[in-house]
């Protein structure tokens, strides 16, 4: 799902960026557990990119604004040829994390005339099956004046003085992706879900120009989106769907009327899996000129850089084998430094890969203690293979390849709601000075199970 950079952590590498800024994966070896893998981004891209940069997909290129936190990334609607990974052609999403303060704004012009044909759509994805706002729209007066959202069992869809469409339909399902498109045509509106007709009137909206869009929340009344958005897209003057229709599998693009087009597909830094969303928090970012394979790495600058991604049922390891691995490059060994911390309270059982401070080394925390305190102190501009692996009953740290401790791991590890890299859960200390390169979680799998010898190549991308 999505991934969050804060702070000055920076990506390096000079691949191209292809279509949403993602670079399309190299030829290689390939990874017979592929499948396996939950996570896994690395430093490949443009010098200096990040994933704060939102783009509309129109014509249009209009300047579409994130307010406060939302997180782009390569979480979509739309299914990967098994084994493959992710390029920017497979479609993305954004997450608003069910805040109201969290959305994407779009000022430039007349969107959309009520007295004409339009389509709305998008695919949302509901973490929970509460109040959601899909789209608001507002005239040039901001007023409240082109809205879809959903509150209790009903869809509505209204002017903020008149709702036209109420459709008491139940809850949407939670944790699946759903297709929803809102068409006028001639004198009817109707509202579709998963292409099905479940609404029809022919009330008509007053008449408005919408001058601006917000996307997954209306602030005016307090109500956000909890989850992700897909392909949302503003079609004034065309009825793209007169009758129930099957939803596109492939991402959506600027047919003709097209007015906007928000896709999320803009990130340099992202899953390779498909499965998340990463958010870039202050200044992380790519960084070309230090790396360990491939052309770049993910640089953090130790004030307040780290990356953000929403937690899943992909970090939710249970009793079952799991391996956290990236390469490492510190740029101080005396002060501690956060490299993961899914946590949401000290306590959890939650595995958390730390540097130590006091003596340099690299340490494994969870529920509440230290399990594995490293031997080896870490030098400074020099690279690490990093691995953390749990065969069965057994929790190993590796560095280089070989083991720094064990410890006997009888936890049941928990589903969190956020997952950081480069800084501590509570966002206020412990900031990464430094970089990674091939970053990777594999559930249900511990790829080392002895000593071994480190990658030799950039982690396989299928």
């Amino acid at each position: 799902m999505p991934i969050t950079i804060t702070g000055g952590a920076t990506l390096t590498g000079g691949a191209n960026i292809g279509t949403g800024g993602s670079p399309s994966p190299s030829p290689g070896p390939t990874d017979p557990n592929f499948s396996s893998v939950s996570f896994m981004f690395n430093g490949d891209g443009t010098n200096g990119a990040d994933n704060n940069t939102f783009v509309d997909g129109s014509s249009n290129g209009y300047t579409v604004t994130e307010n406060s936190s939302v997180i782009q990334g390569s979480f979509s609607p739309y299914s990967m040829p098994s084994g493959r990974a992710y390029t920017g052609s497979d479609g993305g999403s954004t997450y608003y994390n069910n805040d109201f303060n969290n959305y994407l704004s779009v000022s430039a012009g007349n969107f959309i005339t009520t007295t004409t044909n339009y389509t709305l759509e998008a695919w949302a994805y509901w973490e929970t099956a509460g109040t959601g706002v899909i789209i608001n729209g507002m005239t040039s007066g901001n007023a409240d004046r082109f809205y879809l959202s959903h509150v209790s069992n009903t869809y509505f869809f209204g002017d903020g003085d008149t709702n036209i469409i109420s459709a008491n339909v139940g809850p949407p399902a939670t944790n699946t992706w759903i297709h929803y498109a809102v068409v006028k045509n001639g004198s009817t509106t109707k509202l579709y879900i998963d292409g099905v007709e479940e609404a029809s009137t022919t009330s008509s909206l007053g008449t408005y120009t919408i001058a601006t869009w917000q996307i997954g929340s209306r602030p005016s009344v307090s109500a956000g989106f909890p989850g992700y958005l897909s392909d949302v897209r503003v079609v004034n003057g065309t009825a793209v769907y007169t009758s129930a229709f099957t939803p596109n599998t492939s991402p959506l693009t600027a047919i003709t009327n097209t007015s906007l087009l928000i896709q999320g597909q803009n990130s340099a830094i992202f899953d390779y899996t498909g499965k998340n969303n990463i958010d870039t928090v202050g200044d992380a970012q790519l960084d070309t000129a230090v790396k360990k394979y491939g052309t770049g790495s993910v640089k953090f600058d130790g004030t307040g850089d780290y990356l953000d991604i929403p937690g899943s049922e992909d970090f939710n390891f249970g009793s079952g084998d799991f391996t956290i691995e990236f390469w490492l490059n510190i740029n101080s060994n005396n002060v501690t430094q956060a490299i993961t911390d899914p946590r949401s309270s000290d306590n959890d059982n939650v595995p958390l890969v730390w540097v130590q401070g006091a003596n340099g080394v690299v340490y494994y925390y969870t529920g509440g203690a230290n399990k594995i305190v490293g031997t080896t102190q870490l030098a400074t501009g020099q690279w690490y293979h990093v691995a953390l692996a749990r065969n069965g009953s057994t929790t190993t740290l590796y560095l280089d390849g070989s083991s720094e401790g064990s410890f006997t791991d009888n936890l049941t590890y928990i589903q969190p709601t956020t997952l950081k890299i480069g800084q501590r859960y509570t966002g206020t200390a412990f900031n990464l000075d430094g970089y990674l390169d091939d970053f990777r979680i594999t559930k249900g799998l511990a790829r080392y199970t002895a000593n071994f010898t480190p990658p030799t190549a950039e982690f396989p991308t299928s």
